[in-house]
């Protein structure tokens, strides 16, 4: 059977596993900033941010996984890792409105409590 050499070549397929290690530490990375308020003011960042890898999944997805391949591929460990990953960046990000609108809120209620805590981290 004919190798596909995106899908069989384990020098390509080792590529492809970090590129994943390293796109979902960067979706965490993105996520914890959002929360933190880090887009608040640069929202065509992370707009920008978002598109770039939504097209990165997308081309990856559609490789991977297109209806006109002519050989069968075997579901591996990366594929795995890929669909879980992207699944969650989805979801995530789908939400980030939602959760910095409540974060916002949560913010609101607990500064009294926290102010003087964070006034003295400040100081330092």
């Amino acid at each position: 059977m004919p190798q596909d050499i995106l899908v069989d070549n384990k020098y390509i397929y080792d590529i492809q596993y970090i590129g994943l290690e390293t796109f979902s530490y960067i979706s965490k990375i993105v996520f914890v900033l959002f929360i933190f308020g880090f887009f608040a003011d640069k929202p065509a960042f992370y707009l920008h941010i978002s598109f770039i890898i939504k097209i990165l999944v997308s081309l990856f997805l559609i490789y991977r996984f297109n209806s006109y391949r002519k050989y069968k591929i075997t579901f591996t460990e990366l594929d795995r890792k890929a669909i879980f990953s992207i699944a969650t960046y989805i979801l995530i990000f789908s939400f980030l409105d939602v959760i910095q609108f409540y974060i916002e809120r949560i913010k609101i209620i607990i500064h009294p409590f926290t102010s003087s805590i964070t006034n003295k981290i400040v100081a330092l």
